[in-house]
């Protein structure tokens, strides 16, 4: 199922999601790997470009791997750069929080990184 773009916050931020729903409730993808990660950058680079907040939907993520961790990354840096902000719409928990621990990610992570990926609670 390709992704989809739809604006759903206040002042034109955006929440990248599997579809559109009829709802302000969004369905997300319940993967993100090299196999579907052109999908996301698509969506990601899009949601950049435009107006307001960029919200990352993981809500259903429940397979990801490296190939997600670098693109969001790279995302963090080109939204810091255009002075836009960019968030995930849950902590990570489960297999995301898994990979970022078992790729190293959080061994420096700093406050930021924090407050991004676990939106400030406590990684286990």
């Amino acid at each position: 199922m390709p992704l989809t773009i739809k604006s759903l916050y206040p002042g034109g931020g955006i929440l990248i999601s599997s579809e559109v729903s009829t709802s302000r409730t969004s369905v997300a993808l319940e993967y993100a790997t090299i196999t579907n990660i052109e999908e996301w950058r698509a969506a990601i680079d899009h949601a950049l470009a435009d107006e307001g907040e960029v919200r990352i939907d993981i809500g259903e993520l429940q397979t990801v791997d490296l190939s997600f961790l670098q693109l969001v990354e790279a995302a963090r840096i080109d939204a810091s750069g255009r002075g836009k902000p960019i968030h995930l719409s849950h902590p990570a928990t489960g297999p995301l929080a898994d990979l970022l621990q078992r790729s190293g990610r959080l061994t420096h992570a700093d406050a930021e990184d924090h407050a991004f990926w676990f939106h400030g609670e406590l990684s286990q």
